[in-house]
């Protein structure tokens, strides 16, 4: 009540000043006692003197449990203030930090600000009268000397009127950055107008006359055909084919000719087929399977005989 300052701390017990500050003297520890059984957590002092005190009882057996359940509470108090200042900074696991997200946002809503203003600006530039920016582009024109001068005038002015970016697949010489496209070797393209009454030009020259070449082919291509029948005739023993009994290697196009055989028969309900010899054949099928030794590699395939209506031997 006199104006004089005081200090007040657990331990340490009362300081008054008289001086504004710049001396203390001690006042004594009234409440000694007092704060060595007691948790102090927080002290207040009025105007007159008084000093309470706010905390739990300490040591062993004085401790109640209403006493530790507050310790408890102030120690999740301060982990939870902890961990609210560890967010705020720190990023978790899933989880983005708060000052990072509100700067995110400040960010964003400064950007759409920005938008947004922008748009007003451009709006209202709308109603503006270009008159005079127009008479100085005339004046502009109205001094170039010849129509090159004016056409690069309007380039510049108005930017080029045809555009046309062309783009190919073409390889590269090289994949050097600085290398200009000019330097590049040219690429011709051969284009296609796309109408509908649009015609390649036909060629009308005469062909020539390719008889003896067409029948050289014919005649090698009948050779080759009867000497591969005769190859697969020669596998015909006893008016049948019985693939497991075939030991030596057979070419490839022999074994193209079987499969046909046997793909032909498997197709008919009767298992029944006709040759391009014009022989007729019954598909039978055995137990088992067995391997067919071909010059490209070795053929494992069901243990099939084909049966042949004329027993007869090959000629």
């Amino acid at each position: 009540e006199n104006g004089d300052l005081m200090l007040t701390e657990k331990t340490a017990g009362n300081y008054i000043s008289s001086d504004d500050g710049e001396t203390w003297k001690s006042a004594g520890n009234p409440w000694k006692e007092v704060g060595d059984k007691l948790y102090v957590t927080d002290m207040a002092v009025s105007p007159a003197g008084a000093v309470a005190m706010i905390g739990m009882l300490s040591g062993g057996a004085g401790a109640s449990e209403t006493g530790g359940t507050t310790e408890a509470s102030i120690r999740d108090n301060v982990a939870g203030k902890w961990n609210s200042l560890k967010n705020w900074f720190l990023d978790a696991q899933g989880r983005e930090c708060e000052c990072r997200r509100v700067l995110r946002i400040t960010n964003d809503i400064i950007r759409s600000i920005i938008q947004n203003a922008a748009l007003i600006v451009q709006i209202q530039n709308w109603g503006i009268s270009r008159k005079d920016d127009y008479r100085k582009f005339l004046e502009l024109f109205l001094e170039c000397g010849d129509l090159d001068e004016a056409h690069r005038l309007s380039a510049h002015v108005f930017g080029i009127q045809s555009i046309r970016h062309l783009k190919t697949n073409e390889p590269r010489e090289e994949d050097a950055i600085n290398r200009s496209i000019y330097e590049e070797v040219p690429a011709a393209f051969f284009l296609k107008p796309h109408t509908r009454g649009y015609h390649e030009k036909k060629d009308r020259r005469g062909f020539l006359d390719k008889s003896l070449e067409k029948l050289m082919q014919r005649e090698n291509y009948l050779r080759r055909m009867e000497q591969q029948k005769g190859i697969v005739m020669r596998y015909i023993r006893d008016g049948r084919v019985a693939f497991s009994e075939i030991d030596e290697v057979i070419s490839e196009a022999t074994r193209t000719i079987f499969l046909q055989w046997i793909t032909q028969a498997n197709m008919s309900s009767d298992r029944r087929g006709r040759t391009e010899y014009g022989q007729e054949y019954k598909l039978i099928r055995r137990k088992g399977n067995c391997v067919l030794r071909c010059e490209d590699g070795d053929l494992t395939m069901p243990a099939y005989v084909l049966e042949f209506e004329n027993r007869s031997e090959p000629e």
